[in-house]
């Protein structure tokens, strides 16, 4: 992977901080944003993404994975579903 940004990705001179409520707002948001352009929209990828936009401590890729699991975000899933209540 080249360390070339696409065209669609930000690019920030500065970098902030973001509570863990953002943080998962932004990584659910962010990760059916690049599901529903056919992007890569892993853990790793989020990540960069993460990086891109300028924020600070940007997490592992296993705390981002934890994340997705816990918004039902994974394995190509959108959400939580109703079959999964039963």
């Amino acid at each position: 992977m080249s360390n070339t940004f696409r065209r669609d990705e930000p690019t920030c001179d500065f970098q902030y901080e973001i509570s863990q409520e953002e943080l998962e707002s932004f990584l659910a948001m962010e990760r059916l944003y690049l599901y529903n352009r056919a992007m890569p929209c892993g853990a790793n990828a989020l990540k960069c993404r993460l990086a891109a936009w300028g924020v600070k401590n940007v997490p592992s890729a296993r705390t981002i994975s934890r994340i997705l699991d816990k918004q039902g975000l994974t394995h190509a899933r959108t959400g939580h579903y109703v079959e999964d209540r039963r």
